[in-house]
């Protein structure tokens, strides 16, 4: 039977958007009108969330819209998504509400390159952010991952973006060693061995965590605390 701790377990919602470029939204408008209309879908790695809502989304669309063909391709995520719809590499995409206010303020990574040639659709669900590790890995605060194996995603991705906000906030950024690895791939690697804890971001209960727990029991890290008392949440309100 699964099991998970909670140790004071962070809940930081982080909304996911369904981001467009403004023409595509006035084409599928009036696309009943016209022939068929072709658009590009970003999503994510294919067993991540947001590989899984964006075939689920696409699949919807191209079913119920006439004349709609909706492809889907795989991505890094979030931050990805942003730079391919805003430079029309793709006409829709996926992206968390953050990523999507720090483009297009031109905030962070893309200090001093704004990108603004996308318009937010909607709401696709609220994400949660998850640190887990084993109860048996001595791992009982943000303190002690210390010199630890972290994955936290993949260069480009939601999950990623924000473990750097919160790690770098909580000055461990530099004392992990940071495994390029997203959602079932990370938990995977903390259930082989070759991770020590995973942190990652999506709906609540996950798939990830309740899998790695099917091994033995997790622990869910608080990092909720340890951020408040930084100015993390002034700087990411």
């Amino acid at each position: 039977m699964s099991t998970v701790r909670r140790t004071n377990v962070t809940r930081r919602i982080l909304g996911v958007m369904v981001v467009a470029l403004l023409s595509v939204l006035i084409s599928v408008m009036n696309v009943e009108a016209q022939k068929t209309e072709r658009i590009n879908f970003v999503g994510g790695p294919p067993a991540g969330v947001f590989g899984i809502f964006a075939t689920g989304i696409g699949t919807y669309l191209s079913k119920t819209v006439p004349n709609l063909d909706v492809s889907v391709t795989a991505t890094g995520g979030s931050v990805e998504n942003i730079r391919r719809v805003n430079s029309k590499e793709a006409d829709m995409g996926l992206s968390f509400a953050s990523d999507v206010h720090e483009a297009y303020y031109g905030l962070e990574k893309f200090t001093g390159k704004p990108l603004t040639n996308y318009r937010a659709v909607g709401l696709v669900f609220f994400g949660v952010a998850h640190l887990i590790t084993y109860e048996d890995s001595g791992i009982k605060g943000v303190g002690d991952l210390a010199g630890k194996r972290v994955a936290l995603g993949t260069p480009g991705s939601g999950t990623f973006a924000t473990a750097e906000r919160v790690f770098r906030s909580l000055g461990i950024w530099d004392k992990i060693t940071r495994i390029p690895l997203l959602g079932a791939a990370a938990g995977e690697a903390m259930s082989d061995g070759k991770a020590d804890a995973f942190f990652w971001t999506g709906p609540e209960p996950d798939r990830v965590t309740t899998e790695a727990a099917t091994k033995k029991p997790v622990r869910a890290i608080d990092i909720y605390t340890p951020a408040s008392k930084t100015e993390f949440f002034k700087q990411y309100p």
